[in-house]
């Protein structure tokens, strides 16, 4: 009898396990996807950075060929 209880605990403690083994694994996917998203994001900031930085010196450049 208690083989018995043994192997259904065990059973039971494996799909847990397997549960969380797909819990971890959509994680890591989603964690995944927000790197790839956040990369992006990097590449537009330094892209629209670049270009502000840009736009301030031609209207510094403006402004002094005025003076």
């Amino acid at each position: 009898m208690t083989y018995v209880l043994h192997v259904c605990y065990a059973r039971e403690f494996l799909s847990r396990l397997r549960q969380y083994q797909e819990e971890c694994e959509r994680v890591v996917e989603e964690v995944e996807q927000c790197l790839e998203f956040l990369t992006v994001l990097k590449t537009d900031y330094v892209r629209v950075a670049t270009k502000t930085n840009a736009l301030h010196e031609a209207c510094e450049n403006l402004l002094e060929d005025q003076v």
